[in-house]
Parts: structure tokens; C-alpha cells; sequence
């Protein structure tokens, strides 16, 4: 979170034979995360681009209430990789270039996507496993009348209030010293501290493993319950498969947000501690690769999927035979001609 600038630290630490190792670590941070930080752009945009594309043509996600949580999430993995992700990876990779802290107006709107997309792509999350564990419940209640019946109200009241929770940056987030960031000593400041820490550790950490958990304990009651037994074989091997997809993606992401929630916390804990400029450096090199790995879990969407379900890869690759017969039939014809 501390985004200092390396060049004016190592200027004022150049004669310092213990800076050595920070500036190697440096340059080996920058090669990887220029390398692996364009990795994740590229398979980040096909993994959310084909999510998103199967999710829409096929009309079994279409009409399942956890895969329109999956879908949101894919949306708003998109969006973050393209308009939030790539402005940092063009200041913290070997290009060097902060293009955020050339303009105001692109510091407020990076970081305000930012902050939308992660906290819409992670409750969206929350929100599927809330739906699995609803409905993989035997019990009638209202709880699932109501919750299973108005998905669409409860995405865009979702979206809408993720929204007016990021809306404050639009304001507090500017270019201070050459950087984008909340100004010091500002409420604001420790507000953004508090509120990732909560975002990457209750949800992800707590929340979702929690319903998880619970709905894996409904899945082991109601298996051979008369209600679950008498559901269509068919659409029953289906919402098992929506529920794996979840539960496994539910894991990843806690395994991905777990090293950023915690240095976070450490970030809160020693906010007002004195450093030295040799200790700054090594944090933000920490920060910079765990924000890396924070992203990961934005790019692994389709290849958790067709790990776990049959289903979508069956789907997939109807999609695409259907595709290389368009193809196909296309050059026959312009061959008779």
C-alpha cells in the first residue's frame, strides 16, 4: 500500500554497501513482475473473456443464481485487470512509467475501479456461496424464497453499494509527491488501511470458507434426502457441478488474499512506527509482489472451472467444434466458388 518511489530512495541510499542487496532484489522483483505481471494480462482477459461468453450462451447458467455471482465476478476480474492492474503493472514493472501520476483525473478513476472491482468480484463470491448454501438447504424458509428468487435485484443493489463504498477516493485520492495515494494524515488514509484489511481478510478468510463449509454440511445431509432425491437426475448433477466450481474457487482466492490481508494488518500495526529508508524499500518490494499475487486470483476463473466440471468443459468444447465447423463449412464454400 506504501507505493514509494525507488529512484529517490536509492539516490539517497547509494553509498550504502547494505542497499546493494535491496537494489538487487529490486531489479530481480522488476524482471518478474514485468514477465509474469503480462502472463497475467493475457490469460487473465481469455480466462474472464470465455467465462463470460459460456456464461451468457448457454441458457443452464444463465438460469442458475449461483453462476450469475460467477459471472459478476468474471465481469468485474475483467474490468480490474484491464482498467486497474495495468496502470500498476506499467509503474511497478521494467517500463518504469506511472501514467497515474502524470494526470489527477486518472489517479482518482484507476483507484476508485480498483477498489470497485475487487470489492464487487469478492462479495459476488460471498454471495454465490450464501446462494449454495440457500439451496443446497432441504428446508423450506423464507430466507430462500427471497434470496434465490430476486438474484438480479441483490447484483445490482451489490454493484450499487460497492459503488458508493469506494466513492470517497473519487475525492481523497490524488497525486502527492510524484505518487497516487490518499494524502497524509488524513481519515481517509486509515479508512483505505481498514477497509482492504477487512476485504482481504473477512470475506475471503472468513465468510466464504465459512459458508462453505456449511454448504458441504447441507450437501452430506440432504444427499439422501427424499426432497433432494426426486429433483430431475439431470439438473441435480448440475448444481453439484455450480457448487464445486465455487467452493473450489472460494479456496483459491483465500489462499490468494491470505499474504496481502496479513501484510496489511502489519502496515496498520506499523503505521506510525519510524523506518529507515533501507526497511521502506524492502516493504514495498513485499507490497509489489503480493499485490502480484493478490491479482491471481483474477486470472484463474476458467481453468479452476474446467478443473473441477465436466459440465463446462463438455460445453467448452462443443463451443468449439461448433466454431471450427463455421470455419469449415466457410472455405468449402469459398472453394466451389
Amino acid at each position: 500500500m506504501l507505493n514509494k518511489s525507488f529512484i529517490s530512495l536509492l539516490q539517497s541510499t547509494g553509498n550504502d554497501n547494505s542497499s546493494q542487496v535491496v537494489q538487487t532484489l529490486n531489479l530481480v522483483f522488476l524482471h518478474l513482475t514485468t514477465y509474469f505481471g503480462c502472463f497475467l494480462i493475457i490469460f487473465g482477459n481469455f480466462n474472464s473473456i470465455f467465462v463470460i461468453l459460456l456464461f451468457l450462451r448457454y441458457k443452464s447458467f444463465r438460469q442458475n443464481t449461483c453462476s450469475n455471482y460467477l459471472l459478476l465476478c468474471s465481469l468485474c476480474d475483467l474490468f480490474q485487470l484491464n482498467f486497474g492492474y495495468i496502470f500498476r503493472y506499467l509503474a511497478d514493472s521494467l517500463f518504469q512509467y506511472n501514467l497515474t501520476a502524470k494526470s489527477s483525473f486518472l489517479c482518482k478513476f484507476r483507484f476508485f475501479l480498483t477498489q470497485t472491482t475487487i470489492m464487487c468480484s469478492l462479495v459476488s463470491l460471498l454471495m454465490g456461496s450464501i446462494d449454495r448454501y440457500i439451496h443446497t438447504s432441504y428446508k423450506e424458509h423464507w430466507l430462500k424464497t427471497i434470496f434465490l428468487k430476486h438474484t438480479r435485484i441483490f447484483i445490482v443493489l451489490l454493484v450499487l453499494i460497492c459503488i458508493i463504498l469506494s466513492s470517497p477516493s473519487l475525492y481523497y485520492i490524488d497525486i502527492y509527491s510524484n505518487q497516487c495515494y490518499a494524502p497524509p494524515d488524513s481519515w481517509y488514509l486509515y479508512y483505505m488501511h481498514i477497509f482492504f484489511f477487512l476485504l482481504c481478510l473477512i470475506i475471503p478468510l472468513i465468510l466464504m470458507p465459512f459458508f462453505g463449509y456449511l454448504t458441504i454440511k447441507n450437501i452430506n445431509n440432504t444427499i439422501h434426502h427424499s426432497r433432494w432425491i426426486h429433483i430431475n437426475e439431470r439438473i441435480r448433477y448440475f448444481q453439484m457441478q455450480v457448487t464445486h466450481m465455487l467452493l473450489i474457487q472460494v479456496l483459491f482466492t483465500a489462499l490468494f488474499s491470505f499474504p496481502y490481508a496479513i501484510y496489511i494488518l502489519y502496515e496498520i500495526i506499523t503505521f506510525k512506527m519510524y523506518k529507515t529508508m533501507k526497511r521502506r524499500m524492502i516493504e514495498d518490494l513485499i507490497s509489489r509482489e503480493l499485490r502480484l499475487l493478490l491479482n491471481i486470483h483474477s486470472c484463474d476463473n476458467l481453468y479452476t472451472y474446467l478443473m473441477v466440471s465436466p459440465v463446462l468443459r463438455a460445453k467448452l468444447s462443443a463451443h468449439f467444434q461448433c466454431y471450427k465447423s463455421k470455419i469449415t463449412k466457410k472455405n468449402i464454400q469459398k472453394t466451389d466458388v
